[in-house]
């Protein structure tokens, strides 16, 4: 045999060595992954301020959707007036906000004869920004906005609220929305904490996630959780990166971009929730390595020719087998042309047994080599 074909064939060989133990590796990990369902975010009517935990982050769980957190902010409108964020002028009464994630709540109504759009020159905080139920469209812009536990509150009905900076949740908080709410900039889930973080997106109007959804912080997870009213709705449309657990309750979902839901888990855990998969140039919504579980009475449509990988599929708490997933085997839960696709998890042993073989037919190459 040929030097060359030798090096060659260690070469392939060394790379099969590697594949199988990433596949080891993917394995155990999915088969860690649990299919139960997730229960309902509970709230907690402690007032501030709440424990902190040793990484300094407080602990507040997730509110209730719909549920009214207690916090003593002082309420500060948009005056209307100039665009800058920081000039006392702008508000009404005078005083801006203070850059604080619990001191002021920012407010935009309909007050002043036409809306002037809010820019922010330099990063702020805040504890919570509310669009009043007579509010103007605006569109926020400039510099990014870290919020607290008050999070966002839309009540304009008839209004377009937008945020083109980006926004940082600086704790679990809920953002209700009754009209349509456009997400354009990063959303960082968790962008100062080694901790876990869940935001919990509500109500009945259009949530839209135009903006990449992340946890930047190393060591960090962040959770996505909607529970949609009405009519309620809930776009992703990009390819997003946040690690946590994506929990959906009730409402409508929609993924248009590959990648949507992250390396998150997908779990529709409430029976009136309708989950619809389009618009992705690889059809990979959905991580290869999630969990995507179900419950009867939840319905996912797939609007793509192809099929989605997914790690492993669950219905009612039960794990699926390996396979081919598509709107004639699983009618009633799943429509449309796509299909999801339950790659089979090799047996540890199996890949040991390749790992050793590999190894010693490497060897046995080279010993021949030197001869």
């Amino acid at each position: 045999m040929k030097n060359g074909a030798i090096f060659q064939n260690s070469k392939f060989y060394a790379a099969l060595l590697v594949v199988a133990a990433l596949l080891i590796s993917s394995g155990v990990a999915m088969a860690q992954h649990s299919g139960s369902n997730v229960s309902p975010p509970t709230g907690d009517e402690t007032t501030l301020p709440f424990p902190i935990d040793q990484s300094g982050e407080h602990i507040q769980p997730a509110p209730t959707p719909g549920e009214i957190v207690p916090n003593a902010a002082t309420v500060i409108e948009w005056a209307n007036v100039g665009p800058d964020w920081d000039t006392a002028a702008d508000w009404v009464g005078g005083v801006a906000p203070t850059s604080s994630t619990t001191a002021n709540i920012a407010a935009f109504g309909s007050t002043g004869a036409a809306p002037v759009n809010p820019v922010l020159a330099a990063a702020r905080s805040i504890a919570g920004v509310s669009f009043l139920t007579n509010a103007y469209s605006y569109t926020v812009s400039g510099a990014a906005l870290t919020v607290g536990l008050n999070g966002i509150s839309n009540s304009a009905v008839l209004s377009t609220e937008t945020f083109s900076n980006a926004i940082n949740p600086s704790i679990n908080q809920e953002w209700s929305n009754a009209g349509s709410l456009i997400l354009n900039g990063t959303v960082d889930l968790n962008s100062s904490a080694a901790t876990t973080r869940t935001l919990t997106v509500s109500g009945a109007g259009a949530t839209i996630f135009n903006g990449v959804i992340q946890n930047s912080r190393a060591g960090s997870a962040g959770n996505l959780t909607y529970t949609g009213t009405g009519n309620g709705s809930l776009t992703l449309a990009n390819a997003n990166t946040y690690n946590g657990t994506t929990t959906l309750f009730s409402g409508s979902v929609t993924a248009t971009h590959d990648g949507a839901f992250g390396t998150s888990n997908v779990s529709l855990t409430g029976g009136a929730v309708t989950l619809r998969l389009q618009g992705g140039i690889t059809n990979d919504y959905i991580a290869n390595t999630a969990t995507l579980s179900m419950v009867p009475g939840s319905t996912i449509t797939l609007n793509f020719v192809g099929t989605d990988i997914v790690g492993s599929f669950v219905i009612g708490g039960v794990v699926q087998p390996a396979g081919v997933y598509t709107a004639i085997n699983e009618p009633g839960l799943l429509f449309g042309t796509g299909s999801f696709t339950v790659l089979p998890v090799p047996e540890p042993s199996t890949w040991v047994s390749l790992l050793s073989g590999g190894a010693l037919l490497i060897a046995w190459q080279r010993r021949r080599f030197r001869r």
